[in-house]
């Protein structure tokens, strides 16, 4: 399965919501094109995406959110185009505070989220 590369015009292998995620090892193909081999390990971090409504998701709208949630512990990434954030949460994060700000924003219409990959401490948050 090809996994992301990180560099400008490449694409990221999205998962399905809920899905663990997991350090695996890589090999280049006679292409250069990366793909996934065994997992490595477990990762306790987990990736959350959010289309961001509010401002029509232009660009001050986007780094307002990435700003609120880097004060909670995570780090991320934007992505103009479409209006999107990408929240890396590692564990050590504010999973609570992250949680409740989520649903927060999308019951003020902020934005939507859905989880990329998750950890079981991310699962432990939600609400019944």
């Amino acid at each position: 399965m090809p996994t992301r590369h990180g560099a400008a015009g490449q694409h990221s292998l999205l998962r399905p919501r809920g899905r663990r995620r997991r350090h695996h090892q890589v090999q280049p193909d006679d292409g250069g094109v990366l793909w996934a081999g065994e997992t490595v390990e477990p990762s306790q971090s987990c990736t959350i995406r959010l289309i961001v409504l509010k401002d029509d998701g232009a660009a001050a709208a986007l780094q307002s959110v990435l700003e609120v949630f880097n004060r909670l512990g995570t780090t991320g990434e934007s992505i103009e185009w479409f209006g999107m954030v990408a929240l890396d949460v590692p564990p050590q994060a504010d999973l609570l505070g992250i949680r409740e700000l989520l649903e927060h924003g999308e019951a003020e219409e902020w934005w939507h989220w859905e989880e990329g990959c998750v950890a079981a401490a991310w699962e432990a948050t939600a609400r019944s």
